[in-house]
């Protein structure tokens, strides 16, 4: 009669000086936990930092085709 999951996005974790990315999922005491936390760290983006700004923006629009599927309960 409930929910079961099927499958969960694989957990994202970059770091630098320009932006971070930071995504987590889990079933937690039955209940789908799921943490997105994205951060810009500078307004301005210089060229060294680039690379880590361009790749946290890539991952972040990727995870749409990475989905979460959950079935309904027989």
């Amino acid at each position: 009669a409930g929910f079961k999951v099927v499958a969960l996005p694989k957990d994202r974790s970059l770091d630098g000086k320009a932006a971070s990315l930071l995504t987590r999922s889990e079933v937690k005491d039955g209940k789908l936990v799921y943490t997105y936390r994205l951060t810009v760290k500078r307004r301005e983006v210089p060229p060294g930092d680039y690379a880590n700004f361009r790749d946290v923006v890539k991952e972040a629009r990727a995870l749409p085709d990475d989905p979460m599927v959950i079935e309904r309960g027989r």
